[in-house]
């Protein structure tokens, strides 16, 4: 009585040999390999006056959604349910970011490519605290 699950773990094979090993807590945080804590403050950075989000879209999803991070890419996996053409999943996308935000958001780097950057005009700490609201 009292037992709960606190973490998920996640096994993957990459090349038939190497393994990786994430351990996710509460969302946005991840534990990569090495132990090191993987949350939403390591997709985010100033750039200027405005904030930068490194981001993986998912376009095609059945639902619009912010994931979780990876460990890897140190990107916030985003699904949108837009296809990715004619600019509509980066509508999406910025929509999304924008309501989540309460900030106008736009997408600057990455245009045709799932690996994007979103900028917003508010402060790095506020976007992050934002960021964990929403899980």
């Amino acid at each position: 009585m009292g037992e709960a699950i606190i973490a998920q773990i996640r096994l993957s094979v990459y090349d038939f040999s190497v393994y990786k090993l994430s351990v996710e807590l509460k969302g946005l945080i991840t534990l990569d390999a090495t132990g090191g804590i993987v949350d939403v403050s390591s997709a985010v950075r100033r750039s200027g006056d405005l904030t930068e989000i490194d981001i993986i879209v998912s376009p095609n999803a059945k639902r619009c959604e912010l994931g979780e991070v990876d460990p890897w890419r140190k990107r916030l996996a985003v699904k949108v349910s837009a296809p990715p053409e004619g600019g509509r999943a980066n509508r999406e996308v910025e929509e999304l970011f924008t309501t989540i935000l309460r900030s106008k958001a736009t997408v600057s780097v990455g245009h045709t490519a799932r690996m994007k950057v979103i900028q917003v005009n508010l402060d790095r700490d506020e976007v992050i605290k934002r960021l964990e609201a929403m899980k």
